[in-house]
């Protein structure tokens, strides 16, 4: 059984970037579809520049590290990101 998705193509996401004390959001659309856990292709909204992030929850995804820690934390159960 397919995990769902937890960002369509064409969403607007919100893209976190997290370390050493320095955060950012910044603000997406996603290109590709994706389930919690799964890369997804993102063009960020300001700068027309596409990247690829981690999906984390429904509209969230993470830049790394960001993305790392989301990632490791699917080795348990991958429901709980959404409660994060």
């Amino acid at each position: 059984m397919a995990a769902s998705q937890v960002i369509k193509r064409d969403d607007v996401v919100q893209i976190a970037y997290r370390d050493d004390g320095v955060n950012l959001v910044l603000q997406g659309r996603a290109m590709t579809s994706a389930s919690a856990g799964e890369p997804v292709t993102v063009m960020n909204t300001a700068s027309k520049r596409v990247f690829q992030a981690i999906a984390i929850g429904p509209g969230r995804g993470g830049g790394r590290p960001e993305a790392d820690r989301a990632r490791a934390g699917f080795l348990g159960d991958p429901s709980q990101i959404a409660s994060r």
